[in-house]
């Protein structure tokens, strides 16, 4: 199933290294919807935690703005850990 607009918009903000309440604030949403956007994502991609979420994102090309650095930084802050690949998630 498609990521909707409003949650590839969630999920570039995650990739960005934004908290959950930075994002929350900037889309004008509360944390819980922000967490229900997100726990939405994950289950529409089949992955369960948040360094492969932005891997995936980078991989196919949804990351934010500030590209692969704010996602190391992202998925650091969140601790994960940032391991290189050219595979893609399936």
């Amino acid at each position: 199933m498609p990521l909707t607009r409003r949650e590839r918009e969630v999920l570039a903000l995650i990739v960005d290294g934004m908290t959950n309440q930075q994002i929350a604030d900037q889309l004008f949403i509360s944390p819980r919807t922000l967490d229900t956007h997100r726990t939405n994502i994950m289950q529409k991609l089949d992955i369960h935690d948040l360094a492969n979420l932005v891997r995936y994102a980078i991989e196919h090309g949804t990351s934010g703005s500030g590209g692969r650095n704010a996602a190391q930084e992202a998925v650091m802050r969140y601790g994960g850990m940032w391991v290189e690949s050219s595979t893609s998630l399936q």
